[in-house]
Order: structure tokens, then sequence, then C-alpha cells
């Protein structure tokens, strides 16, 4: 038995399952709590130049901040592929998991059906090896003859 004890969904195929992959390639969309869509914006600060961030869509100002939501992108985005990351990992274990138990499954089969395989294999070579004898007797039957044949 292998370590999968339990399989989420059913048994994708190749293409499926690398349409899902693509959709994992999706931008992410951030909401601030406004619950508004997050804009990116560009920091022109000298401690971060072209520094992109998340913001609030109704941010003006420092004076003017909206709901106050603030992200820098690059931290959002490592987050984001992380998890992206993990749903692939997911994904790929619940494909092992689905291969090991086909494995599995194959196995029994085949142990199933090796006695079988063997029995009629067994049966074939009863049955040749009874012919060998019958050929066997009438060959020394026939051997007998032409002795009393030759000899007489």
């Amino acid at each position: 038995m292998n370590k999968c004890e339990t399989k989420k969904g059913g048994d994708s195929s190749r293409a499926n399952f690398m349409v899902d992959l693509a959709e994992e390639e999706e931008e992410e969309e951030v909401y601030c709590e406004c619950p508004l869509e997050a804009v990116m914006r560009t920091s022109r600060t000298s401690r971060n130049p072209n520094r992109a961030f998340w913001a609030c869509s109704q941010y003006r100002s420092k004076a003017e901040p909206g709901c106050g939501f603030f992200d820098w992108c690059d931290v959002r985005a490592v987050q984001f592929k992380e998890q992206r990351l993990r749903n692939v990992i997911a994904k790929l274990q619940s494909k092992v998991c689905s291969l090991e138990k086909e494995n599995d499954r194959l196995v029994q089969l085949l142990a199933v059906s090796r006695p079988t395989s063997a029995a009629a294999c067994d049966q074939f070579m009863n049955v040749d090896n009874r012919e060998i004898e019958v050929v066997k007797q009438r060959l020394t039957q026939v051997e007998r003859q032409l002795s009393r044949v030759w000899i007489n």
C-alpha cells in the first residue's frame, strides 16, 4: 500500500493538469479595506526609488491615504508565488498519489493474473507431456514391429 490515503478530486488528464497550472499564472488581484481593488503605484522616494507598491485607490497623498492600505508589490509577489508553488506542489502530490494507486492496482491485478497464467501454462504442459508419452509409446510399438520384420 502506498502512503497516499486520500485523493483530491478525480483523475485529470495531462492536458487538464497543464491548463490548471496555466490558470495559476494569472495576475493577482489585490483589494484594500475599502473594499475597492487596490492600484499599483511607484515609489519616487530616495529610500525606495522606482519600487512598486499597492495602495488604496482612494489614496491621494499622506494627508489623504484613503483606507490606508499599503503593501510592497515585491513582497506580495513573493507571497503570491509561494502560494502558487504550494498549489502546484499539492496538485503534483495528488497526481503522484493517483499514479501510485494506479500502480498498486496494476500490481494486484498482475498478482491475481499470474497464478491463472501459470495454471494455464501448466495445463498446456501437461497436455503436451501426455501427447509426448503417447507418441513415445507408439514409437516403441512401431520399433518393436520393425524389429520383428527385420528379424524375420
